[in-house]
């Protein structure tokens, strides 16, 4: 699998919402936002390793990356700092950024932890959660 262009993020459970830098700062959470395509909303996957990828996107002008530094249940997803390597799992067209459709990093205690949004709300930050068997779960990656 392979994105050679920019992508817009999409939640699956909420169709209009997509994965927005806040503020389009550095060090700001990850929100789900309403889709305007903004640069701020654009994502470059690059790969690492199989259907291993680091996630990045431009904030005051620098290329900056989704972290996770030391990832547990519930943490907001940031832009800014270390670089972590998510996985990006594909069923029937989706993403689960985890396995299928997803997209996760495992937690030090081994736990799969999946971006989540938990409601439609502008500005609700994306969180990573232990899989819950539900579309908020799941992603679609489109070209910018």
């Amino acid at each position: 699998m392979g994105f050679n262009d920019p992508q817009v993020i999409k939640n699956i459970a909420f169709g209009n919402r997509v994965a927005d830098l806040k503020a389009d700062e550095i060090n700001a959470p990850v929100i789900g936002w309403t889709f305007n395509g903004g640069a701020n909303q654009q994502w470059t996957l690059e790969p690492e390793h199989g259907k291993e990828y680091k996630i990045s996107t431009t904030a005051d002008g620098n290329v900056v990356y989704v972290s996770s530094k030391d990832p547990a249940a519930g943490d907001n997803l940031t832009v800014g700092g270390e670089s972590s390597v998510y996985t990006v799992q594909e069923y029937n067209g989706f993403y689960h950024l985890a396995p299928p459709n997803s997209i996760s990093i495992d937690a030090e205690d081994g736990t799969i932890l999946y971006w989540t949004l938990s409601n439609a709300a502008n500005g609700t930050k994306i969180t990573l959660k232990p899989a819950n068997n539900t579309v908020n779960q799941l992603w679609a990656l489109n070209a910018a």
